[in-house]
């Protein structure tokens, strides 16, 4: 729960309850990221782009929370990301235009730093071929 405060004294609120009672919280908690579902925070009530946490709940998952980069905003702010390679191979496994899009975007915008041998293992894990993707 010390994340939700942290979330809330940042101007954070939840999108499935109510921040400031802990037992709208313990509800959240146990109706949401005990039954899989995720739950979402969004900054001074604006919809889009929001954060959305959910527990791991397969070997991919917990592979990408395991071997997260970590990015720094404004020199200030640290995150952690799923690796870019895994990021890249989902979104082509999912497939729809938008997916294949992101799939393009995140791969130009980490180009200098990606592992070409990961991002194809886990191309083949999901079942997808990623070589298209590859320009040189």
């Amino acid at each position: 729960m010390s994340l939700t405060k942290a979330l809330a004294s940042n101007g954070y609120v939840l999108m499935q309850g109510e921040i400031s009672e802990p037992c709208s919280l313990a509800d959240v908690y146990r109706g949401y990221l005990a039954e899989g579902f995720s739950i979402r925070f969004m900054h001074d009530d604006v919809i889009i782009p929001n954060i959305e946490f959910k527990l791991a709940r397969n070997a991919l998952q917990q592979y990408s929370i395991e071997h997260a980069y970590r990015v720094v905003i404004n020199d200030a702010h640290t995150v952690r990301i799923a690796p870019p390679e895994l990021q890249i191979a989902y979104k082509v496994y999912l497939g729809s235009d938008k997916d294949l899009s992101d799939a393009i975007f995140i791969y130009e915008l980490f180009k200098p730093i990606i592992r070409i041998e990961e991002m194809t293992k886990w191309c083949k894990e999901l079942g997808v071929g990623c070589d298209w993707l590859v320009k040189e």
